[in-house]
């Protein structure tokens, strides 16, 4: 006898859990929740509460805040149901978007003997202002290499990736170069100093800073009639 209400317990109780799930209403998961959160005890019957988890995260909020009240009376008649999932689970609904649901959820934690704290002035109200730094940390960026003034800087800048012993070969090879030929249009540069990498960069430079060649007739090419035509064209 005993043995066959516990089956049908069991079968009712499985019904309802379905029921929670699955309904199409809202009034529906609402009222199997109610009906095993009043005709069964967590303690006998512990898969009730996996449903009372389950409803927590329904999309009607009148279900979930029913859901969170069938937890706090069942923890208030059996403080053994009080497992750290279900604590964790209404800390969780504590975030709710809905006043009803965060309230059954702040009454069914102090029934597990957490007490919410609810300020509305001093520090522990908008912690973020006090606890966060305002002005995020500015990381020291290192200093850039001038390669005006130190161009062997800029050689290791160029050649990161090499060890020690190649720049030593490279600076060497550098200092025991062949000088450039200069000519009469360069008299800015003696050739001695024309040597790697460095004497490449200054060559660079000295060819932009100097002036455009004239044209050789010195006219301008905007006043040679109609058709503008380039000088080396007429």
């Amino acid at each position: 006898m005993a043995a066959a209400l516990q089956r049908d317990a069991a079968l009712t109780i499985a019904r309802l859990i379905f029921q929670s799930q699955t309904g199409c209403y809202a009034r529906e998961r609402r009222s199997a929740i109610h009906a095993l959160g009043d005709g069964y005890d967590c303690s006998q019957n512990p898969e009730i509460l996996v449903a009372f988890v389950y409803a927590l995260n329904d999309t009607d909020e009148r279900v979930r805040a029913k859901a969170a009240d069938e937890i706090g009376d069942q923890i208030r008649e059996h403080p053994d149901c009080a497992v750290p999932e279900i604590v964790a689970a209404l800390k969780q609904a504590l975030s709710d978007c809905d006043k009803r649901v965060r309230r059954e959820a702040r009454l069914a934690l102090s029934d597990c003997g957490i007490d919410v704290v609810r300020v509305k002035d001093g520090s522990c109200a908008r912690p973020a202002e006090t606890c966060v730094p305002r002005k995020p940390s500015v990381s020291k960026a290192e200093p850039l290499v001038d390669p005006e003034s130190s161009p062997s800087a800029l050689v290791k800048e160029t050649h990161l990736g090499l060890d020690s012993p190649a720049l030593d070969f490279l600076q060497e090879d550098e200092s025991q170069s062949e000088p450039l030929e200069v000519t009469d249009d360069e008299p800015l540069v003696n050739s001695a100093q024309r040597r790697g990498l460095s004497g490449l960069i200054e060559y660079i430079k000295e060819r932009r800073e100097r002036p455009s060649t004239a044209k050789p007739d010195g006219t301008n090419s905007a006043q040679r009639g109609l058709s503008g035509l380039p000088w080396y064209l007429d």
